[in-house]
């Protein structure tokens, strides 16, 4: 199923180590998700869950408020499910916990630069989330004339858009920090 599938994963054991790690951003999340498997899945209900949830990774969470990025611990919460309706669905409850990305406004993250533009820089977080950040953001404009494509810098989040499930990050560069 082509749809299942997610163009850049974060490993669970990479999501963990960031669960740890200063601004990163990543946090655990003990989440109940409803589930509705087409019947191909029965006698295989686990195979059919991981698909469901792996279809939610890398992309926004109204409900978890961030991007899931990984999971683990499933737990089936009801030996049976039902079928509503005549549709060919089998629904029932699982308990998964995600580890999730949540930048938070006034947060510090760390963004490798991919764009510089006239009036902004873009940059990737954890190599895979959108960040910019105007040139009028950086208070300090020292550092602004010093980025180069592939320059690691520290900024702080003044906000977060999400559309169609991707996640974009706004910044603000107060100081020159060391980076890690």
């Amino acid at each position: 199923m082509a749809s299942s599938r997610v163009s850049y994963r974060i490993s669970l054991q990479e999501a963990k180590r960031k669960c740890s790690e200063r601004n990163s951003c990543f946090i655990r999340v003990e989440s109940t998700e409803h589930i509705g498997l087409h019947s191909r899945y029965l006698g295989r209900l686990k195979e059919g869950v991981k698909e469901e949830l792996n279809i939610k990774l890398m992309k926004y969470s109204d409900v978890l408020e961030g991007v899931p990025v990984n999971y683990e611990s499933i737990q089936i919460q009801q030996r049976t499910g039902c079928i509503l309706d005549e549709l060919p669905y089998i629904h029932f409850d699982v308990k998964v916990n995600f580890i999730v990305f949540k930048p938070t406004v006034g947060s510090t993250l760390v963004g490798v630069v991919n764009k510089l533009g006239v009036d902004h820089v873009g940059c990737l977080v954890h190599n895979c989330f959108n960040a910019s950040v105007s040139k009028s953001n950086f208070r300090n404009g020292l550092l602004y004339d010093n980025l180069d494509i592939g320059s690691e810098f520290a900024f702080k989040v003044m906000g977060t858009e999400a559309v169609n499930g991707v996640l974009a990050i706004i910044g603000q560069v107060e100081q020159q920090e060391e980076t890690r």
